[in-house]
């Protein structure tokens, strides 16, 4: 088992990859900065791919755009999970998972008009205080379980959670829309 890293404050999910990646010297040589930088492009991309989510979500449809969106992410942190040289995680963390946080947020939040035609700006706002309550709350128990089990055994459970969530979302959405 690996050496617990203190948690004082709720993080987001870079930085607590951040903290354990330089906390266990993962890659050694690698200065704390270099590894900030995976998670700045990561934060980074996920609003500046949003063009493209929109456009794909406009030709695909918004449910295909985040079960591809959902299977990047899983693929990114599978593949994240066996990065021996930092350059892997640049190609995983800072391109591939961000790829995947952007597919499945803008189709979640651009259908949501689709839906409510009454409170609509109640339901996005919503919405959106609930992606940012998740992150919040997310962290620690991303942190507490890096401690207890480590790296990849945490990376393989959240993929196996997000398989999960793509098989519900593929099963208990449509692709028509209807006004409530």
């Amino acid at each position: 088992m690996d050496t617990p890293v203190p948690t004082h404050h709720p993080r987001i999910y870079p930085t607590v990859s951040q903290r354990y990646y330089v906390a266990h010297d993962t890659f050694p040589g690698t200065s704390n900065l270099t590894i900030a930088v995976i998670g700045g492009i990561a934060v980074a991309l996920l609003p500046g791919l949003g063009p493209l989510s929109g456009k794909l979500a406009d030709t695909l449809g918004y449910r295909p755009t985040a079960v591809l969106g959902a299977l990047l992410q899983s693929v990114g942190y599978l593949l994240a999970s066996f990065s021996t040289e930092l350059w892997h995680l640049f190609l995983t963390q800072s391109l591939l998972v961000p790829l995947g946080w952007s597919l499945c947020f803008f189709p979640s939040m651009s259908v949501i008009p689709h839906w409510f035609m009454r409170r609509r700006a109640n339901v996005t706002g919503l919405v959106s205080a609930g992606c940012g309550v998740g992150g919040v709350a997310l962290a620690p128990v991303l942190q507490a379980i890096l401690d207890g089990v480590g790296f990849r055994v945490s990376i393989w459970n959240a993929v196996l959670i997000a398989v999960g969530n793509i098989c519900l979302l593929r099963t208990l959405t449509t692709d028509t829309l209807h006004a409530v």
